[in-house]
Order: C-alpha cells, then structure tokens, then sequence
C-alpha cells in the first residue's frame, strides 16, 4: 500500500483529502507546515507528496526545494488555488500542478499515475 504525505495549512481540507485518499486505499500523513512535513519524513519516506504552496513559515517553494535536494525521486504534486506559482522556477521539480477544487478527480487521477510509474521504476 503507497504512502502519501499531504501538506496543507487548512486542517479541513487535510481531514478530507485524508479520507478521500484512504477510500481509495493509500496511507496517509498529515502535515499542517513545511517544518512539520520535514520532521515527519526523517522517519518515514511516503511514496509520494501533495503540497500546497501557502504555508505558514517555510512556504511552499522552499518545501519544495528541500525535498527536491533531500528526496529527489520523490513525486511531487503542487496543489494549489493559485496560477501563479506554475511559471516559478522550482515549480517545474513538481510532477504535476493541480489547481484545488471540488472536484477531486485531477488530484486523484495525478496520485494514481504517479504512484502506478513510481512503482514500475
């Protein structure tokens, strides 16, 4: 079973991607910062990272720079309200870039392809 480790400021949507994600058979780790997601992954690696880019303290772009230095065959996915991130350079570490929404058929379908070639590699 594929760990994902999901980062995100708002506790609400955590708890829900959280529960979408486990009906869908994965496990999940919480993180509300990016100080908190680094600690978590001193003792576990997960399979893939969904993070946002607003976060208090380390913000988003430096997670990702630190992960991408630390982990650097680890999945990414952006999962952001804003566009304007896309075109940052660090952004381009990213495997995808999901825009949030109701829907979370993007984020879901983008966690299944990336954990399917992760394990084919």
């Amino acid at each position: 079973m594929a760990t994902i480790l999901i980062v995100d400021h708002k506790i609400n949507l955590l708890r829900l991607y959280q529960k979408e994600l486990k009906k869908e058979g994965y496990d999940v780790m919480l993180a509300s910062s990016g100080e908190q997601s680094l600690h978590l992954l001193e003792g576990n690696i997960p399979d893939l990272v969904i993070l946002d880019m607003v976060l208090p303290g380390m913000d988003g772009m430096e997670l990702i720079g630190q992960l991408w230095t630390r982990y650097p065959r680890l999945p990414i996915i952006i999962n952001t309200g804003y566009r304007r991130y896309k075109n940052k350079s660090l952004s381009e570490c990213a495997d995808a870039y999901i825009l949030k929404s109701c829907d979370l058929c993007p984020l879901k379908s983008a966690v299944q392809s990336l954990i399917k070639e992760r394990k084919a590699s």
